[in-house]
């Protein structure tokens, strides 16, 4: 039901332990009590932050936990943190001590537009299509995740526009 894997043999409670606080962390979000020199780049309300990830040895630990949230809830290849520098950029929204989102993204020069219809392959109408012609681009988003508890609410459009301000004029 939740798509976590469980090793035959293994200790039950072990793992009830286990997947009751991955099931919190997948619906609620990670536990992020803050770093000391976290570099905040928007501030929404008393409450949330949105803050970009640099690759240290004190946020692994919580950027791990969300790439492994992340990746389970959208599949795809898995992200890790050694892929986080220069060129790739992490950024997460953070309210009442959760991280409630997380924005994956790295600067590009061109894209193909994306659009939806057409009944093509699969006959339906909500086939993606891609276009031949490119298009220059600045910002590519490689994934996005928003906490179930929290989704219909912004926060993967306040996480796209704290990477676009961030990432060109900061």
């Amino acid at each position: 039901e939740c798509g976590m894997l469980h090793q035959v043999g293994a200790d039950a409670a072990e793992h009830a332990k286990y997947h009751k606080a991955f099931v919190k962390a997948r619906d609620s979000g990670v536990v992020f009590r803050g770093w000391k020199d976290e570099r905040v780049v928007m501030t929404v309300d008393a409450h949330t932050r949105i803050i970009a990830v640099d690759e240290t040895q004190q946020s692994r630990k919580v950027v791990q936990q969300v790439l492994t949230v992340m990746h389970c809830a959208l599949g795809g290849s898995a992200l890790t943190t050694g892929e986080l520098g220069a060129k790739h950029k992490l950024f997460l929204c953070v309210r009442n001590k959760r991280v409630i989102g997380a924005l994956w993204a790295e600067p590009i020069n061109r894209a193909w537009r994306i659009r939806v219809g057409g009944g093509g392959c699969g006959g339906g109408d909500d086939d993606l299509l891609g276009e031949d012609n490119e298009c220059t681009a600045q910002l590519g988003v490689r994934q996005v995740f928003v906490v179930a508890e929290s989704r219909r609410r912004g926060v993967a459009s306040r996480l796209v526009r704290a990477a676009r301000c961030h990432m060109f004029y900061a």
